[in-house]
């Protein structure tokens, strides 16, 4: 059951780098572009978008990026295929 758990977590990351990637070339923003309308680092995008970071993202850096892209918190964790 704890396996599943982490599965999930996985999952989640994996789905959430996808949608930052597909949301940055809809807005045809680079990386360097996008981390610092965000007010983060480049190395932190990087680890999102790779979806291989180690611990999930921080509320405030859903809100970062939620608001570099102009969207709301829920548009960018919407994860049902379609980028608006």
């Amino acid at each position: 059951m704890l396996q599943g758990a982490f599965t999930a977590v996985e999952s989640a990351s994996r789905q959430l780098a996808k949608r930052i990637r597909l949301l940055r070339a809809k807005q045809g923003l680079t990386q360097e572009e996008l981390a610092a309308k965000c007010g983060i680092s480049i190395k932190h995008l990087q680890k999102l978008e790779s979806g291989k970071e180690d611990h999930e993202p921080r509320i405030g850096t859903l809100e970062k990026l939620s608001q570099g892209f102009g969207i709301p918190i829920w548009k960018l964790v919407k994860f049902d295929g379609k980028v608006e």
